[in-house]
């Protein structure tokens, strides 16, 4: 397929106070990147305004040929949400990983996030980018295997539509500047990652999942040095997996019909195949596959690298030899970085806290020896998740009692125990509304029979989730809130303290009891409920009420009947789609006092939108203490855990907080702890 119909994927150009083309730094050089043909055409500004257009934005300038400047003003009385221009050009990228340019910015606090979006028939394929200096040009890179779907999109072929985006974060000017915008990757891979679009064209948590699996394997793969192309299953074709050394199916559920036969020449000619996690039967039936379903390979939530690495080598000496001088070039690099690391200086009395999925710690450990690891490397805090909507990993009265209680014990008193014996706070963290992969298939089936679980926009059920304007659910998760405060911790912490999105709940409990509400019927269900000029914001209301009812309810019961035990809540980051789209009104929450701190989820890879995020969150939060969430589990496996959780742990130092909460307590963490110990959590 040929890319010569692509034309170029504008980038939000940005800079506060560069009003004049001579303050724009020269763009650096293109190198061996392949430039998009069209781009090459963008050296005068005719050509420059026909290729970038946006509704309301201000108009782009030529700063240099192939270099567009756009100016963004915030400032005004009823600013934008977002800066946003769309392209309607036809694009094929279905040979490319996605694409690259140079972007500059001049001042990234203006923005919350960056979105880059590609319209393929009636969905969008939606990526983001996270620029990370101000004033300076940097490399960006939107790659295909981290997009999310909305809708269904037909094919990266079949791209009609680019959408870049700027959200709002700030209320001033700026401007930002992009050049040599250029296919990225597709080309010589050594390995191929096919990921399951097929079946992710259907949406829904298996669409995430399909995606997830194949950027973890990409992502992993291209951190030992190796070039790994993400190839959608539709796009397989014959002569297509000739060059690659291997090929990968990380998580493949499905194959598009006469891919299997593909695989099974590719692997007949010599060429090695690894399936990993779940595949389909037809993958199964390929004789000289090499198959593990071990968790390392992404079903924990990301790919184990030293462990991906050991398999690679072992497939193909060919790979072992290349990532071989990769680990050299690393080494050095790390002297490096083991430098910086030890130049960072620490910060006395902080609070120091770590999210902990596992309600039964880091890895095989258990407890005692989490939290003395945890203590060791200078952080004092411990949030574990120890009950979801359906399940507790202790002898609970509220909600059913996970079966490995029995034979591995009470979790929340082995927690507490090491808590106490090493001098660390414990926080419980319950999932609220969610009742997870560990409550029973009985569970669910009763809670679904009795009519107390959701239904989406389309009327299809969502199984594992409570609805929350039920009664007997509100009951039960204020109950079992506090259980666990009279239990003894040193606070109770909500998640999942929302709906799922906009497209939830409407089942028939929901429409009965909203009507109840309005006094009124709503005539046509649930089209109604979504129109902003009959029931949208009553039904947001509506919403919003039977979540703050149970948070309310908890705090008052729990100041009255166990004092001193803290509230806090971990919550979406934008205070604004929180609101309209989770119902979640934490800045309500914050202004009438119910909780005793707060950590909003700033899961960004980039320590200034981490820092534009936190600004946004503290002009809403009043006097509730914020210790913002770290994604230390959700940012690429490229090596950089140890300079971003340190950059972003400085940044919301700079901002004047006393603490900060990182995601998640893993072998990623136990990885980078003696890493920050070098310096950021370093004892004074």
């Amino acid at each position: 397929m040929s890319f010569r119909s692509l034309l170029p994927v504008l980038a939000l150009l940005v800079v506060v106070g560069c009003s004049r083309k001579d303050e724009l730094p020269p763009a650096p050089p293109a190198g061996s990147a392949r430039i998009v043909p069209a781009w090459s055409a963008v050296t005068n500004a005719a050509a420059a305004k026909a290729v970038f257009r946006g509704g309301e934005t201000l108009p782009v300038s030529l700063a240099a040929p192939g270099v567009v400047s756009m100016p963004v003003d915030f400032s005004g009385n009823k600013p934008p949400m977002r800066a946003s221009w769309d392209l309607q050009l036809p694009c094929d990228l279905s040979r490319a990983d996605g694409i690259q340019f140079d972007f500059y910015c001049s001042d990234l606090d203006q923005f919350a996030h960056f979105s880059c979006y590609f319209k393929s028939g009636a969905g969008w394929y939606h990526g983001t980018f996270c620029p990370e200096e101000n004033g300076k040009w940097q490399h960006v890179k939107v790659m295909k295997s981290r997009v999310e779907l909305e809708g269904k999109p037909e094919g990266w072929d079949k791209v009609t539509t680019v959408r870049i985006s700027g959200w709002r974060a700030g209320e001033g000017k700026a401007v930002c500047a992009m050049a040599n915008l250029a296919y990225e990757g597709g080309e010589f891979a050594d390995v191929v990652v096919v990921c399951a679009e097929s079946v992710a064209s259907g949406g829904g948590d298996e669409a995430v999942r399909c995606m997830r699996y194949a950027d973890r394997m990409a992502t992993a793969l291209r951190s030992t040095g190796l070039v790994a192309s993400v190839v959608p299953d539709s796009a397989l074709a014959e002569g297509s997996l000739t060059n690659a050394v291997a090929v990968v199916l990380p998580y493949n559920p499905a194959l598009p019909a006469g891919k299997a036969d593909l695989l099974k020449a590719y692997v007949a000619a010599g060429g090695r195949l690894l399936e990993c996690n779940v595949q389909s039967a037809e993958a199964e039936g390929i004789e000289g596959a090499l198959r593990s379903t071990d968790k390392r390979l992404g079903a924990t939530g990301s790919v184990d690298v030293a462990f991906l690495r050991e398999l690679a080598g072992k497939m193909a000496p060919a790979l072992e030899k290349k990532m071989a001088k990769h680990d050299a070039d690393e080494a050095e690099r790390k002297k490096e970085l083991m430098k910086w690391l030890a130049s960072r200086p620490s910060c006395k009395g902080e609070r120091r806290a770590f999210w902990c999925h596992s309600a039964r710690g880091l890895g095989a450990l258990g407890w005692d020896a989490s939290v003395k690891y945890l203590k060791a490397h200078g952080f004092n805090v411990i949030i574990p998740n120890l009950c979801w909507g359906g399940v507790a990993f202790y002898p609970s009265k509220v909600l059913p009692v996970a079966a490995d209680v029995r034979t591995k014990g009470d979790a929340f008193e082995q927690c507490r125990a090491a808590c106490r014996k090493y001098g660390v706070e414990m926080h419980v963290w319950k999932v609220c509304w969610n009742m997870g992969h560990h409550t029973t298939a009985a569970y669910v089936k009763k809670m679904k029979d009795a009519g107390r679980t959701q239904v989406d926009w389309k009327g299809a059920p969502k199984e594992r989730w409570l609805c929350p304007s039920h009664p007997d659910n509100q009951t039960m998760e204020i109950e079992a809130m506090v259980e666990l405060a009279k239990m003894g911790p040193d606070g109770i912490h909500f998640d999942y303290i929302r709906y799922p999105g906009l497209d939830c709940c409407f089942c028939a409990g929901c429409r009965a009891r909203f009507e109840a509400e309005i006094g009124t019927p709503v005539e046509n269900w649930p089209d109604d409920v979504r129109d902003e000029k009959k029931l949208r914001d009553r039904w947001n209301e509506f919403r919003c009420a039977n979540i703050t009812k149970v948070v309310r309810t908890v705090s008052e019961r729990v100041r009255r009947e166990t004092p001193g035990i803290k509230i806090s809540a971990a919550l979406m980051s934008s205070p604004s789609s929180a609101v309209s789209s989770m119902a979640q009104d934490w800045p309500a929450w914050c202004e009438e006092g119910l909780l005793d701190f707060a950590c909003h989820m700033d899961y960004v890879n980039a320590a200034p939108q981490f820092r534009s995020q936190v600004r946004s969150q503290l002009k809403r939060a009043g006097k509730v203490p914020l210790y913002p969430g770290i994604g230390l589990s959700c940012w690429p496996s490229d090596g950089r855990d140890a300079e971003r959780l340190a950059r972003q742990i400085e940044a919301a130092r700079a901002l004047g907080l006393k603490g900060f909460t990182v995601f998640n307590f893993d072998h990623r963490a136990e990885q980078v702890l003696p890493l920050m110990r070098l310096g950021v959590t370093k004892e004074d």
